[in-house]
């Protein structure tokens, strides 16, 4: 996890947010290291009664 804090002027925080998160993805970018993305994969089956159901392989994380 990655946090900053930075002074701007009011009225100019989500602009100099906005120019921050640019040049942290373009430095990642140029390092090749990848900013993971939460996801979930659901593998759909059916069980020994034939009933239908769905395996939760991947989870995202939820400690937000």
């Amino acid at each position: 996890m990655i946090k900053a804090r930075t002074k701007t002027r009011p009225g100019r925080q989500w602009r100099v947010g906005r120019e921050h998160d640019r040049r942290l993805k373009a430095a990642f970018d140029a390092r090749d290291i990848e900013i993971p993305f939460p996801y979930v994969i659901v593998v759909p089956g059916r069980d020994k009664a034939s009933a239908v159901v769905a395996t939760v392989v991947g989870k995202a994380d939820e400690s937000r």
